[in-house]
């Protein structure tokens, strides 16, 4: 396993799914590198079945035409977060998950923390409890 700057002890306290992704500024197919247990739990791919941003974007997102909307709204929110000089980017999606089909999602990154030791992290709160 790789080491990374963001303290994977505490990634497995969040109370959401958190994968945590190591930025190439060659490739921008970055590598997922560590998904934390509430995520294995919930979401259900590990590393191995999800190794980089376009091969998840393809599992969660199976249908292309909904893949692109949702794309283009992350690029959206990322550009509009910029402008504002907020913190926070997110999305809410709907995700296919491993196990429990399709659940949704708000999709989250931290802007201001974004690359921490070339290292991100991506949060995902369940939105569709019962």
């Amino acid at each position: 396993m790789e080491t990374f700057s963001i303290p994977l002890d505490y990634l497995n306290t969040v109370p959401w799914g958190t994968i945590v992704v190591k930025m190439d500024s060659l490739d921008l197919n970055h590598k997922i590198v560590y998904v934390n247990n509430r995520f294995m739990d919930e979401i259900g791919y590990s590393t191995e079945e999800i190794p980089d941003k376009d091969t998840w974007w393809r599992i969660a997102y199976p249908d292309e035409s909904y893949r692109l909307v949702v794309t283009r709204l992350w690029e959206l929110a990322v550009q509009e977060t910029q402008e504002k000089q907020a913190q926070f980017v997110s999305v809410d999606a709907i995700i296919q998950t491993k196990m429990r089909g399709q659940l949704k999602y708000r999709v989250m990154a931290d802007t201001k923390e974004y690359y921490q030791g070339g290292y991100y992290a991506v949060q995902f709160m369940r939105l569709d409890r019962a």
